[in-house]
């Protein structure tokens, strides 16, 4: 999924979602909860919280 798609399905922009790949800013908590709803609780709020998933480096 692109991170234009990923962004229109949470509800934010593409430029906020490569705001947080570039590790320039975090989601917000409204954000947060909508990554993990969108993936069934695959995704939690520590995940996003670490920068190396945030930027794609972690497992």
């Amino acid at each position: 999924m692109t991170p234009t798609a990923f962004a229109r399905e949470i509800g934010v922009s593409h430029a906020t979602v490569s705001r947080w790949l570039d590790n320039k800013t975090h989601p917000s908590p409204p954000a947060i909860r909508a990554v993990f709803q969108f993936t069934n609780g695959e995704v939690t709020a520590s995940d996003l919280l670490n920068e190396g998933v945030v930027r794609g480096e972690a497992a």
